[in-house]
């Protein structure tokens, strides 16, 4: 057991623990809050993740943090022209970059289907690749976050309004043990989600220990999953 499955175990025992305190129907309203909220981003961040590429401020900013050089370790790597690229040599890039293994499938997609051909000169070569693959990513991802957050919190507030305006039932005797169970479910979501979307967010601002950790954690792999976060990039369910 290391510090992810601690944190992992503090977030389930936090959700269960506020279920059996708040009760059955505060913690089914927070847990469909959060399963809405998180169904609701599908649809909404493409279009914030529009409004974000066409701000050349905002594409700096991340360029800045996304260094191909640095990631290739190879100069004249990083200058090679994709067109030419076997498929040997595209595993080999992959490989050599090491990114997280989404972005690393999906860089390597990339470059095997040419993606960015359609913005000419401005991404020809391996290093170009790298770059925008990551850019996207990252811009894909915070926007996934921000509509997420701003669902779960309008939801939250709609929720709390109608307790307020409605008598809603009490199980009693089993009001907490049920509070308790949607409580630990609640925990399960934002497990869910942190350990979807915090790794890819780490191969923009690297932290250190940070992927290790993960691997080596008991519990983590529970509550990730390769086809989501491929589509989160991707921008399709």
């Amino acid at each position: 057991m290391n510090v992810v499955d601690i944190i992992i175990l503090v977030i389930l025992a936090c959700g269960l623990l506020s279920g059996l305190y708040r009760g059955f129907i505060h913690s089914v309203l927070n847990l469909g809050s959060g399963i809405l909220a998180f169904v609701a981003s599908f649809f909404l961040y493409p279009k914030l993740a529009d409004v974000v590429s066409g701000n050349p401020e905002i594409i700096r900013m991340i360029s800045s943090f996304t260094d191909s050089e640095s990631l290739l370790g190879d100069l004249d790597l990083s200058t090679r022209l994709v067109s030419a690229l076997s498929p040997e040599n595209i595993s080999a890039i992959v490989e050599r970059a090491d990114l997280p293994d989404p972005i690393g499938t999906l860089l390597g997609h990339n470059l095997a289907g040419q993606v960015f051909s359609p913005l000419g000169n401005l991404a020809t070569n391996v290093g170009d690749y790298v770059n925008q693959t990551v850019i996207s990513v990252s811009i894909n991802v915070l926007c996934f976050l921000v509509c997420f957050l701003a669902c779960f919190l309008l939801l939250s507030i709609f929720g709390n309004l109608l307790r307020a305006v409605f008598r809603f039932p009490v199980l009693k005797q089993l009001d907490s043990i049920v509070g308790g169970v949607f409580g630990l479910l609640s925990g399960v979501l934002l497990c869910f989600a942190l350990l979807t979307l915090l790794p890819l967010l780490e191969s923009v601002v690297p932290i250190p220990g940070f992927r290790e950790a993960v691997d080596a954690s008991t519990l983590a792999g529970y509550f990730t999953n390769g086809s989501l976060i491929i589509s989160i990039m991707n921008r399709k369910l």
